[in-house]
């Protein structure tokens, strides 16, 4: 739901793995330009470890209970009024310089993807 909520606002989706070292996750946060940092109660003495750190910019730390049951309604989430240019969702990986390096996925990306889903599955060997 988080990340629904990211994309349905035109923000920026930044996935983190609690995994990474925090000093990694810091330089995460400073090269992204992150405002916020939503962590769940399971992850929150790893969030306050990275926002002890030295920041540029400290988010805001925004924290969240795990929803475990979803919504019993059967509707199709449906985004309006996406702007092709803004938003998305940015991942990072590791890279050759020792530094996590980012690539950023604009809605339309994801539009592509995964509206495409049925016309990826014809039979064209093409496709």
């Amino acid at each position: 739901m988080t990340l629904l909520a990211i994309l349905g606002t035109n923000a920026i989706a930044v996935p983190l793995s609690p995994a990474f070292p925090s000093e990694e996750l810091r330089y995460i946060l400073d090269q992204s330009g992150a405002l916020m940092l939503a962590a769940s109660s399971k992850f929150a003495t790893k969030a306050d470890d990275v926002l002890d750190g030295e920041l540029e910019k400290k988010p805001i730390l925004s924290r969240w209970e795990k929803i475990v049951e979803g919504s019993k309604i059967s509707e199709d989430v449906v985004f309006e009024d996406m702007k092709e240019d803004k938003g998305g969702m940015m991942l990072y990986t590791s890279g050759t310089t020792n530094r996590p390096v980012s690539l950023l996925h604009r809605h339309e990306t994801a539009k592509v993807l995964t509206g495409s889903r049925k016309e990826c599955s014809s039979p064209n060997p093409r496709l």
